[in-house]
């Protein structure tokens, strides 16, 4: 059986399709051309949130008894309204009913893994997250955290801020950081598991070398028009802060159980 984000994965990965072809041809009929490009980039644009929500999602239905369907339906609903916020309102009206079916599907595709939960909860067993995916969900939360920090940096330095509006800026980083957040938070997940009988200062220096190594090429060696023209070189301070948290957490969470020394026998 699938786990419950595993399943919010998949039917957000399908939703962002369906939406993407009825923009397209909304775009096809209203004569205005470039479907095909309109297509491709709201598969770009939403791919990356879309996962990240939809694994929400189906954490949040694999363990909510009740009012399931409201909770599911609102964090769909306020997904798509801030994406289309930030790119173009006109396609809120287009992704509702889609999305509206998604969480409808997912709610009922998830219900045998919140009976297993149940059955779990009953039985007082707490099933642990891997170093993989606990790394994999502080990626996730370290893309929006350091979207949420260049935001509030464009906003108050006031050298950026001409690019795009503070709140683009900090939902645009987070969409594009997802899915590198997520591939590294993963792969520090399984160096963690390979230095498990490592002392945690030297495992701490190891994670955080690399950490910090993928954040500059993320954010610093982009070419200019690309993503430099974004995120130039001096915002990599700033980003540094939710990463090395992210980094300390995932450490001290998947630090093996200290040993006792052997008692020494009584003479």
């Amino acid at each position: 059986m699938l786990s419950s984000p595993i399943k919010g994965m998949l039917v957000a990965v399908a939703n962002v399709w369906v939406v993407s072809l009825v923009v397209g041809m909304v775009a096809m009929w209203g004569r205005d051309g470039g479907s095909l490009d309109t297509m491709m980039m709201i598969m770009v644009l939403g791919l990356g949130p879309g996962v990240a929500v939809g694994a929400i999602a189906g954490l949040l239905a694999g363990r909510l008894e009740s009012v399931r369907r409201i909770v599911l339906g609102a964090l769909g609903l306020v997904s798509v309204v801030i994406l289309g916020v930030v790119t173009d309102p006109a396609l809120i009206r287009l992704a509702i009913p889609s999305t509206v079916v998604s969480t409808l599907v997912l709610e009922r595709w998830t219900r045998e893994n919140l009976a297993v939960e149940l059955a779990s909860r009953a039985q007082s067993i707490r099933p642990t997250l891997s170093p993989v995916w606990l790394g994999i969900w502080l990626g996730l939360a370290n893309a929006i955290a350091v979207g949420f920090v260049l935001g509030l940096h464009s906003a108050t330095d006031g050298g950026y801020s001409h690019h795009t509006r503070p709140l683009s800026l900090a939902v645009l980083i987070g969409c594009l950081g997802i899915v590198p957040g997520a591939g590294v938070g993963a792969a520090l997940g399984c160096v963690t598991k390979a230095l498990r009988d490592v002392s945690p200062m030297l495992r701490l220096l190891v994670l955080g070398v690399l950490a910090m190594f993928a954040l500059v090429i993320f954010l610093g060696l982009p070419s200019p028009g690309l993503i430099g023209s974004w995120y130039p070189t001096p915002m990599i301070p700033p980003a540094c802060v939710p990463t090395l948290v992210a980094v300390l957490i995932l450490e001290r969470r998947t630090r093996p159980p200290e040993r006792m020394p052997a008692a020494r026998a009584l003479a």
